[in-house]
């Protein structure tokens, strides 16, 4: 036999007392449990008193029990007392609880999931104990009672009762079991008792009035502790119906004194030295012999002293049943005990009913999650459209997970917030996944996700079409005569040039472009001037040279007026439109009668009179409309009339300029009258509209003559050709714009900008503004004056000015007296910088931070030094009162050069970001000259895409990006 040492795990010593005890196995033994909390104050108070009872060191240190240990029993057999001490160590004991928190960060279990796993072992073990012990001593590192005992007592009461079936079959299988024991399940209703430490007693106290003191504080927390039990129906009359009992007239509280208080064991040992060799007195045994006695030993002593002689009957009341109570043999409680233990840690019904009954916070927050996560669905479900993007989703699922955080809480709302998220996301991908494509604007595609045609890498599953965001603006062509809606764009190919050359854009057709470099693939190696120029003077250069030249028109197919009509219906406008920007739809009526009186005159006989007969039908709306006949649709009606009626074999495709003579005049009314009385239908209208072109001409200078066309680019073929040539001349075309970080020596598949001569200079009258232009700011709708002063040699230039003169309408102009040596001379050039917002509201800048608005007679008489000497802004807040409110940006520049030798060169850079020195230019190797005499429009990119993506517009109404100064500049030049 060997005799234990010190206390030991539970499990192991069930297997192993039997053996080492058998000497003691038909020994009647008491069960005394040990529950309680230790803290760092007191240390290991909790058995500190139990060892000073057994003159030994049974129960260990914290330090000393092994260290993955949380919740466990370690269990001593004192064969002197034949008492077998339980002491559970518990999730309120502070290294314990050390030990179990340490590992959260490994087993992924938070902080409320780790507590409720300890305080169900811990339950079940205090249920244990319950069942197999005559006495339970309740240790308490300070002096008050924990109400979490009641509910925890009340718990473990009704699983003692839903189990107890289970245990009584299980201790009757059991050898060596009473009948008695197995019938009731325990082996009697425990007693309970406990003991406080730190009581709240002054030190200064005397030894007589401390001990009455104390004593009178143990009774009143017997009180206290007999009342809340009792009210808490822990302790009723009746102890078998109790899980516990409590003495009626044995006092069942200690409260320990601090001569009582654990000792340092360092402090005690270094005592023992210092007492080694001294003489030990008589009275030091009895001293010490009379401290226990009056100390917690005699406490439970006494109470084990009364359960040996007659054992504990807690009933209360005359009728009340002689209670049951039972001093087993060693080997039947060893027996006994590891049965109950069985049932109680393996039992599926303590296992699922007993964490409903111990974590309320758990439960409620389980239960506040089973309703809130579908509530906090349904509000993500609600007002979604059918296909959105994840900006979207994530905005939703944030707005569900607030209502979810405020309607639930406590330990289960993360696992709430996971199974929400993950309901979301299944939600959304479940066919409602829109395509995360992005416009060029900043707006989502609206599409169900899918590839696009020509994609790389496309998924083969998904189906494939082209992007919408289902956005529609009110954009302006080329020269600024007619607007027309257009889609969000999510190409650049299709924001910068797709749109400008839209048949709807008659006006445009008609006019003189400047031919940017692009990619051509027959032409690889061929290198293009460093500075180009537009032409518009007579030359004499042959047709070959020319259809080489700067200028070329466009060769672009039709559509039917149905389909212009589809493209642009009025309430599309309208809804676009705010009520102190009206679109002028009578301009868009002259210019569509403009390219009636083009195709009029430059078609066959054969479809002369239908032309004639719709040309007439279009002015008959002019003459009833709003009255507001302009310059521009004369001039192009006298244009179209000439080019029917010049010998092209004597001309070249340069501009051609006509006399303003009486004899012109009338030769033009006579050859009108000719071929109105040779055709089958004459009438006065067509002959009275020529009439009146011819006066009109009287006004006008040069008349452009429209040069051929010429062979199409890759960027007018299909797209899937195009796609083709991307692949196969891969590296030798700029993708993209071209800009300050762009590789030299390579173009754009197409231009991004463009350069339109809108006519003569005469067009523009400073007076009235611009004129059939629609949709322009009240008062906004004119051009400023810069004064331009070059020193120039004086012969020369009155040679060049009286070449101008002779060709001129108005030859008879006086000129400017010159000074004696004065060798310079001013000239006036028309700018305006014009913005347009996205509902097609356009304007002018005074300056770069103000709207032109002019509202007096005549024109303004603002210079535009300010605007050409300054950087321009490419965002400028828009004036329309719609909500939200949007910027303007900078997409056309009206130059009006002056007849005089000058030219105006252009040089255009545009740095649409503030956190970048990247520029956008037009990819020109030198300036682009403007002649003399003309009114030119330059269109700047509607998109900007640089090498880190696309730039988007200011979401906010600000002024951003800018157009960096020097984009205008005058020099001489030759005739």
């Amino acid at each position: 036999m060997r005799q234990q040492c010190a206390a030991e795990d539970l499990t192991k010593w069930l297997e192993t007392a039997l053996d080492r005890l058998s000497v003691y196995r038909d020994s009647k033994v008491i069960v005394i449990g040990l529950i309680g909390k230790e803290s760092q104050a007191v240390g290991d108070a909790k058995t500190d008193h139990i060892n000073a009872l057994l003159n030994r060191q049974v129960f260990l240190s914290a330090w000393a029990r092994p260290t993955d240990a949380k919740c466990m029993i370690e269990a001593y057999f004192d064969p002197e007392n034949e008492c077998v001490f339980l002491h559970l160590v518990g999730v309120h004991d502070l290294n314990s609880s050390t030990t179990a928190f340490a590992d959260t960060a490994e087993t992924g279990y938070g902080f409320f999931a780790t507590l409720a796993k300890l305080e169900l072992e811990h339950s079940k073990l205090v249920l244990f104990t319950f069942l197999v012990c005559h006495a339970i001593v309740f240790v308490e590192p300070a002096c008050r009672f924990d109400l979490s005992y009641a509910r925890l007592l009340r718990n473990l009461n009704h699983m003692r009762q839903q189990t107890a079936s289970d245990i009584s079959s299980a201790l009757s299988k059991a050898t060596s079991v009473s009948k008695e024991w197995a019938r009731e399940g325990r082996l009697c209703s425990p007693r309970m008792l406990f003991a406080f430490h730190r009581n709240p007693l002054r030190a200064d106290l005397g030894a007589v009035k401390r001990k009455e003191l104390v004593d009178k504080l143990e009774r009143s927390m017997e009180d206290q502790i007999y009342e809340i039990l009792r009210k808490s129906r822990i302790i009723t009359n009746n102890c078998a119906l109790s899980i516990g009992a409590i003495p009626p007239n044995t006092p069942f509280v200690h409260i320990f004194t601090p001569s009582e208080a654990p000792r340092d064991p360092l402090k005690e040992l270094l005592e023992v030295l210092h007492d080694i060799g001294e003489p030990k007195g008589p009275d030091d045994d009895k001293r010490k012999k009379k401290r226990i006695d009056e100390g917690f030993s005699t406490f439970l002593l006494a109470h084990l002293e009364e359960a040996r002689k007659s054992g504990f009957d807690d009933n209360v009341g005359k009728t009340a049943p002689v209670p049951a109570f039972e001093l087993p043999r060693l080997k039947a409680f060893i027996r006994g005990a590891s049965a109950v233990y069985r049932v109680i840690m393996e039992d599926k019904s303590v296992a699922s009913e007993l964490p409903q009954l111990l974590n309320v916070e758990m439960e409620f927050s389980e239960a506040r999650s089973r309703k809130t996560v579908p509530a906090a669905l349904r509000n993500y479900e609600q007002d979604l459209p059918q296909y959105y993007p994840r900006r979207h989703h994530e905005m939703k699922l944030a707005q569900a997970l607030q209502y979810l955080t405020s309607q639930s809480c406590g330990p289960k709302l993360q696992d709430a917030i996971v199974r929400l998220t993950d309901s979301c996301e299944a939600f959304w991908k479940d066919g409602r996944q829109a395509c995360e494509g992005l416009s060029l604007t900043g707006n989502h595609c609206s599409n169900q996700i899918h590839s696009v045609p020509g994609e790389e890498n496309a998924n083969a599953d998904l189906p494939s079409f082209p992007h919408s965001s289902k956005a529609r603006y009110l954009s302006t062509c080329n020269c600024g005569y007619k607007q027309e809606l257009r889609n969000d764009p999510f190409e650049l190919k299709e924001a910068n040039f797709d749109y400008y050359e839209r048949s709807e854009f008659h006006c445009c057709q008609s006019m003189n472009k400047y031919e940017f470099p692009t990619f051509h693939p027959e032409s690889i190696s061929s290198e293009t001037a460093p500075v180009q120029r537009l032409e518009s003077e007579h030359n004499s250069q042959s047709r070959e040279d020319n259809q080489k030249g700067l200028f070329r028109q466009l060769d672009l197919q039709t559509q039917s007026q149905d389909e212009q009509s589809g493209v642009n219906s009025a309430g599309d406008v309208d809804m676009l439109l705010d009520r102190d920007n009206k679109l002028a739809i009578a301009s868009d009526l002259q210019l569509e009668g403009h390219e009636s009186l083009r195709k009029r005159h430059g078609s066959s006989s054969a479809d002369s009179t239908k032309n004639r007969q719709a040309t007439q039908e279009e002015d008959d709306v002019h003459e009833g409309g709003s009255g507001t006949g302009s310059v521009v649709s004369d001039l192009l009606q006298d244009e179209a009339y000439l080019e029917s009626h010049n010998d092209s074999s004597d001309l070249d495709t340069s501009t051609t300029l006509v006399a303003p003579d009486v004899t012109l005049r009338r030769r033009l009314r006579k050859h009108s009258r000719q071929e109105d009385e040779g055709s089958d239908h004459s009438g006065g209208s067509d002959g009275e509209e020529n009439e009146g072109a011819g006066e009109m001409l009287s006004e006008a200078t040069p008349v452009s003559k429209p040069v051929t066309a010429y062979e199409r680019s890759p960027w007018q073929i299909t797209d899937e050709a195009l796609v083709n040539i991307k692949e196969k001349y891969k590296g030798l075309y700029l993708e993209g714009m071209p800009h300050s970080q762009s590789p030299s020596g390579l173009d754009p598949l197409y231009p991004s900008w463009a350069v339109v001569c809108v006519g003569s200079s005469s067009i523009y009258t400073h007076a009235t503004g611009l004129r059939d232009m629609p949709n322009f700011s009240h008062g906004s709708q004119y051009l400023l004056p810069w004064d331009v002063t070059l020193k120039v040699d004086v012969n020369e230039w009155d040679r060049k000015m009286d070449l101008i003169g002779q060709s001129a309408i108005n030859q008879n102009r006086p000129r400017r007296p010159r000074k004696p040596g004065d060798n310079t001379e001013k000239v006036k050039v028309f700018v305006g910088f014009e913005y347009e917002c996205p509902r097609g509201h356009r304007f002018m800048l005074e300056t770069p931070d103000k709207m032109l608005k002019h509202n007096g007679a005549g024109g303004p008489k603002e210079s535009a030094t300010t605007l050409i000497r300054s950087d321009m802004p490419l965002w400028f807040p828009c004036s329309c009162r719609s909500n939200p409110r949007v910027n303007g940006q900078l997409m056309r520049l009206h130059i009006v050069t002056p007849k005089a030798p000058v030219a105006v060169t252009l040089n255009p850079r545009v740095q649409p970001s503030a956190q970048s020195h990247l520029y956008f230019h037009p990819g020109t190797k030198g300036l682009i000259q403007l002649t003399w005499g003309k009114y030119y429009i330059m269109r700047f990119p509607y998109s900007y895409v640089g090498p880190d993506g696309p730039i988007y517009p200011p979401q906010e109404q600000m002024t951003a990006g800018r157009l960096l100064k020097g984009v205008l500049g005058v020099i001489e030049t030759d005739l």
